[in-house]
């Protein structure tokens, strides 16, 4: 049982780092510059990836080197109820680093959300 319980914890220890070397990549990779659609797919697919992450919690100054429209986007994430729960209370959480007035509403108003862990 104790091998066993060692190399789930190492397992874990590889997902962490794999998780920030993602993270890591997609924060340091550069927009396509062919094409302004193209560009903003990439920001997309990266901000999708960044969203999706676990145990990664990126700062401020990072979100907004990566999208320097990350607030905008994290708002609409966390609004959007087509999205999954996961990407919604990851946007939520992630907002914490914008204490402003439509930040604090649109958490509010979340606070009523049909959806279980998103309310929560």
């Amino acid at each position: 049982m104790a091998a066993s319980t060692f190399d789930l914890s190492r397992a874990r220890g590889v997902l962490a780092k794999a998780v920030l070397l993602a993270l890591a990549l997609v924060l340091a990779a550069p927009a396509a510059s062919a094409a302004p659609s193209r560009a903003d797919d990439a920001a997309s697919r990266r901000f999708e990836v960044m969203l999706r992450s676990i145990d990664v919690a990126p700062t401020r100054l990072d979100l907004e080197r990566a999208w320097p429209d990350a607030r905008a986007r994290l708002l609409a994430a966390a609004r959007d109820a087509s999205r999954d729960d996961w990407s919604r209370v990851r946007a939520t959480s992630i907002l914490s680093l914008y204490p402003d007035a439509e930040v604090r509403k649109t958490l509010l108003t979340l606070a009523g959300d049909a959806r279980r862990d998103v309310r929560k």
